[in-house]
């Protein structure tokens, strides 16, 4: 697997680049694929622009998935990952969406109820590989 990770500005070292790999690597290894990513670590600005024109909404937003883009033509390639860079980046709900970003890079969707669960189970059971409880499972 190789990973790529982008980051402007190298001296400020919010995100802990070995654990992302760590966590990347374990939802991979659970696919038993070859696979190229590519990670770009942006500011708050950024991930709003990325957000406006790509989707079409003008608001912020944690990470963003590109499914193959044009610009690489690696055969393992899967597609990029975007994650907005802050300063609480390594809790459950960031983890939770790395896990839910690359499983739509493996091609997983959610437009149905039963997708919809399929890729709940499978972030419950990474989550619970590194020891997070169930994000679904609200307590009152």
């Amino acid at each position: 697997m190789k990973i790529l990770i982008f980051k402007k500005n190298k001296k400020k070292k919010i995100i802990n680049k070995n654990n992302i790999l760590i966590l990347i690597k374990n939802i991979i290894k659970q696919f038993k694929q070859k696979v190229f990513i590519i990670i770009k670590i942006v500011n708050k600005k950024k991930i709003l622009k990325f957000n406006l024109i790509y989707r079409g909404k003008n608001k912020y937003t944690n990470i963003l998935s590109f499914k193959n883009s044009k610009f690489y033509n690696f055969k393992e390639y899967i597609g990029d990952l975007i994650i907005y860079n802050k300063k609480n980046i390594c809790n459950l709900n960031f983890i939770h969406n790395i896990i839910h970003s690359i499983l739509h890079l493996f091609n997983f969707k959610h437009y149905s109820m039963y997708e919809k669960k399929q890729m709940e189970i499978l972030e419950i059971e990474v989550l619970n590989n590194f020891g997070y409880n169930n994000p679904y499972y609200l307590t009152n």
